[in-house]
């Protein structure tokens, strides 16, 4: 469900303010966890070295990375975009062809 250079959304504020509802970002690693859970670098730094499992919402990871649940994350749907500059591009052609 997650990708390295996914653009994603809070969708809920980590309970230590780490993160708020509706900042964005890019994923630059994913981590999966024997227990199953996954956790992404948000490009947050820490300066903690141990923590807990990814089920309690954050990992704390030497190197200072502070991964961050995918439990309070989202993809973004940018291809709506696309398909909105799609039909533009469309309506440009077809109004050029009407002209000549």
């Amino acid at each position: 469900m997650f990708e390295v250079g996914q653009r994603v959304v809070c969708i809920k504020t980590h309970s230590q303010g780490i993160i708020k509802e509706g900042e964005i970002f890019t994923i630059s690693a994913i981590k999966e966890f024997e227990c199953g859970c996954v956790v992404v670098d948000l490009g947050i730094k820490s300066d903690r070295i141990n923590g807990n499992c990814g089920m309690h919402g954050t990992i704390y990871y030497n190197g200072g990375t502070h991964w961050i649940s995918t439990k309070i994350i989202r993809p973004i749907d940018e291809t709506f975009a696309d398909e909105v500059l799609e039909n533009i591009l469309t309506q440009i052609k077809e109004e050029e062809l009407l002209e000549i």
